[in-house]
């Protein structure tokens, strides 16, 4: 989205969008994660934040900080996203990983949650973030969530190389083994 017409928030922190609801409902059902860039063509400089963590107040006013501009690593963060939605085409669950390890194994790797009532979100400060929605606790990890996690962990160097699988399966206790959702 692009303006002409910024609005600046709290002493310039935060720039200011409205989006037609038609647009959030349709987004906020998507699986993959959405990112919400709004150009400033006046400054002629982007900002952006990961949609699905920014929807949960069910406002159409969006605040995207002004800290978060479109630079080479946010950029980096946004194929990442996307790469995870193209290797997690397949719907499987990891039946041993439950969603409260993952989310451990993410905490214990430097990432802190900032999460919703809809979307659990999880923020490095190296600039990786995964987000899901807000699924129970002990339920089997599909595998679009795994692949984002481990895709994220690997992409960013926050663990040597295949490091992520060998620590879901020191978590669990057991071997992964992925099998079909019906």
């Amino acid at each position: 989205k692009a303006t002409d017409k910024p609005d600046y928030r709290e002493n310039g922190r935060f720039l200011s969008v409205r989006l037609d609801a038609s647009d959030i409902g349709a987004w906020r059902r998507e699986y993959t994660p959405l990112i919400l860039v709004v150009y400033d063509a006046i400054k002629q400089q982007a900002f952006w934040i990961h949609f699905q963590a920014a929807t949960d107040n069910r406002s159409k006013t969006f605040l995207l900080p002004t800290t978060q501009s479109v630079d080479e690593a946010a950029v980096r963060t946004m194929q990442t996203s996307k790469t995870i939605g193209f290797r997690s085409t397949t719907m499987k669950a990891y039946r041993d990983i439950t969603y409260r390890l993952l989310a451990d194994a993410l905490k214990q790797n430097g990432f802190s949650e900032h999460s919703t009532e809809r979307y659990r979100h999880f923020a490095h400060e190296n600039g990786a973030e995964i987000t899901w929605g807000a699924v129970g606790d002990e339920g089997p990890v599909q595998a679009m969530h795994y692949t984002a996690a481990q895709s994220t962990v690997d992409y960013y160097d926050i663990l040597r190389r295949d490091a992520f699988d060998l620590l879901m399966m020191r978590l669990s206790g057991k071997q992964l083994t992925a099998t079909s959702v019906s």
